[in-house]
């Protein structure tokens, strides 16, 4: 049987997502190897350049390369090859995300990959016994595993996955892909970390905000549904860090409440935060003093005296200045087509109010925390870009 080469592209992103995602840290560099090198003549023969070039999203993207490139060459940061080299893998996967958005069923094939490369990912953590929700005893498997950036692709891809639910005719797959779902969730929300968590309730505002926006009459007799879900988002998370009673997300909450609510001076604020506040003021005073280049990459190198590495917004200003900012830009162009997008009412509709809930998402994620080039993230989110893209109106890749 011969493949063309779009058919090629979907298997090898589909397959190199399912492996990643099952989170098999051992094989993971041999596998991206493999499949960047398979996909990297393919898409570059495929794509038709002159109407990438035309989108507007796309040409940050390249701007932010030619960025990193630069200060590449003038040695700025003793992470600055580390930037380019994880930046640079990521090309073929994000331009495989413009040529899969082609056509709906590779959209939705390549999801699906990713929601059952979670579930197994979810399974082999089970089958390890459960001991990515103790922190304290943790010492005996990755870092990876015990790192909560593990628990953050679960959040995105279940959003897709519900798109995809509403989207799938066959009731069997639709069950499947429930189940699946739901345990991706479950092993989300049982892991304890306070981010994952919070972006899922974040996704769920901004799908509110979203399916609200379409209001333009009648807004009062819409009053009572707005008001009753945004209470069951909040009565959920109540539900979940009350659950979560010894966990980091439910002590967290707790001492924020007792700051505001009942004015607890013995509270902590910055210690409640995991020392975000101090880490992110850090890149922020590096930024105010460094404003026009930064101080070079740090946040890769092992060094970070001037770098707070626990915000990919704040560190990119700290490390290149104002050029930080298109990298910024690049992320919120990305909610921008996606948010657009999903007013025009066409088969894709569903699929861009989900993406842009997903990169909303990974905006406020990566205030808090460096998402942004993470081995445990980028591989995946920048194939959901490339998909962004293609589906911008301005580039149109089928026509």
């Amino acid at each position: 049987m011969i493949f063309s080469k779009n058919k090629l592209i979907y298997y090898f992103v589909g397959i190199d997502l399912l492996v990643v995602l099952t989170e098999v840290k051992i094989y993971f560099p041999i596998f991206n190897i493999i499949f960047i090198v398979l996909l990297t003549p393919l898409v570059f023969s495929t794509l038709k350049w002159n109407k990438l070039l035309k989108s507007k999203s796309f040409v940050l993207f390249f701007l932010c390369y030619s960025i990193l490139l630069f200060f590449s060459l003038i040695g700025h940061g003793p992470s600055i090859y580390e930037y380019l080299y994880r930046f640079t893998r990521l090309i073929p996967l994000f331009l495989a995300g413009v040529i899969v958005s082609d056509k709906i069923k590779s959209i939705n094939g390549v999801i699906l990959f990713a929601v059952v490369g979670l579930f197994f990912g979810g399974i082999s953590l089970f089958l390890q016994g459960d001991q990515f929700i103790l922190r304290n005893v943790m010492t005996d498997v990755s870092d990876y595993l015990r790192s909560p950036y593990r628990y953050v692709p679960p959040i995105f891809v279940s959003v897709l996955a519900l798109y995809l639910i509403r989207d799938t005719k066959i009731r069997y797959l639709k069950n499947l892909i429930i189940f699946f779902s739901v345990f991706n969730i479950i092993t989300v929300v049982r892991s304890g970390f306070t981010t994952p968590i919070v972006i899922l309730f974040i996704c769920g505002i901004a799908y509110l905000f979203r399916i609200f926006s379409n209001i333009r009459s009648g807004f009062l007799k819409n009053l009572p549904k707005i008001i009753t879900s945004i209470i069951v988002i909040c009565v959920s998370f109540l539900g979940i860090t009350t659950f979560l009673s010894n966990s980091v997300i439910s002590v967290r909450f707790t001492d924020l409440f007792n700051l505001l609510f009942i004015a607890d001076n013995t509270v902590d604020l910055n210690n409640t935060s995991g020392n975000r506040i101090d880490l992110l003021s850090r890149s922020l005073d590096t930024f105010i003093e460094n404003p026009f280049i930064g101080i070079g990459a740090e946040s890769l190198s092992g060094i970070e005296t001037r770098v707070g590495s626990h915000s990919s917004i704040f560190d990119l200003l700290a490390q290149f200045g104002i050029f930080g900012f298109v990298f910024i830009l690049m992320f919120l162009s990305w909610i921008l087509i996606a948010y657009k997008l999903s007013f025009k009412f066409d088969s894709h509709t569903n699929l861009n109010i989900a993406l842009f809930c997903v990169w909303v998402g990974y905006f406020a994620g990566c205030i808090a925390n460096p998402y942004f080039l993470s081995a445990a993230i980028d591989h995946y989110i920048f194939v959901f870009a490339g998909i962004t893209v293609g589906l911008n109106y301005k580039y149109n890749y089928g026509s």
